[in-house]
């Protein structure tokens, strides 16, 4: 049991980082369909304020009771009702979502104003530049995905051969692990082949953030 708890621990670590990639993905997408909203509102001649409004009902029709942005945008849309300033409010909503592409747009959002020129116009060149950097993104995303799945693989291989030695033909690995040299040599190449996948994703992470 005391050696099980490293692998315990790693197996934790990983399931809870993909959970919460699976939730940025989902309030990426859901803030895309918020950018959208309000760029098609403000092309179509509503305020800002308006345009957010429809953003707060369009992701209540979307994703139901299913919906992380949705209750924020609620609270952000009932200050601006009460009098509130939509780019300040704004940049309060993105600022509690801890995620970049929101942060950045709600600092570009709380400057527009002096910006000069067309405000609506500014804003909405924002949102439809900010949801082509969002897709980009998930493009980029969906391509490395085929990289991480090789690499998985290739992780997965020398285990497997191992093990199918181990069943069909254990005396092969006598010298390996009977022994302090055998075990040596397996101590090096398991270090080696841990510190691999760990640089084979690293590297796909680091592209991934590029």
């Amino acid at each position: 049991m005391v050696l099980f708890l490293p692998v315990f621990l790693c197996v934790y670590l990983f399931y809870f980082y993909q959970i919460q990639k699976k939730r940025l993905e989902k309030i990426k997408t859901e803030f895309r369909e918020i950018l959208m909203t309000v760029a098609n509102g403000l092309s179509a001649g509503s305020s800002v304020e308006r345009s957010f409004g429809e953003a707060e009902d369009n992701l209540k029709t979307l994703y139901k009771n299913d919906c992380i942005l949705q209750k924020n945008l609620h609270v952000m849309n009932q200050k601006v009702r009460m009098g509130t300033a939509i780019e300040k409010e704004f940049y309060a909503f993105s600022s509690r979502s801890k995620v970049e592409e929101i942060e950045t747009f709600g600092e570009l959002f709380l400057y527009a104003k002096r910006m000069g020129g067309d405000y609506i116009k500014n804003i909405r060149r924002l949102a439809v530049r900010m949801d082509e950097r969002i897709a980009t993104k998930e493009e980029l995303e969906s391509l490395l995905a085929e990289k991480m799945l090789e690499l998985r693989i290739m992780s997965v291989v020398p285990i497997g051969i191992m093990l199918y030695l181990r069943l069909s033909a254990a005396s092969f690995l006598v010298p390996l692990y009977q022994n302090v040299g055998g075990a040596l040599v397996m101590t090096g190449c398991f270090l080696l082949y841990v510190g691999s996948v760990l640089l084979g994703v690293v590297i796909i992470r680091n592209t991934l953030e590029v």
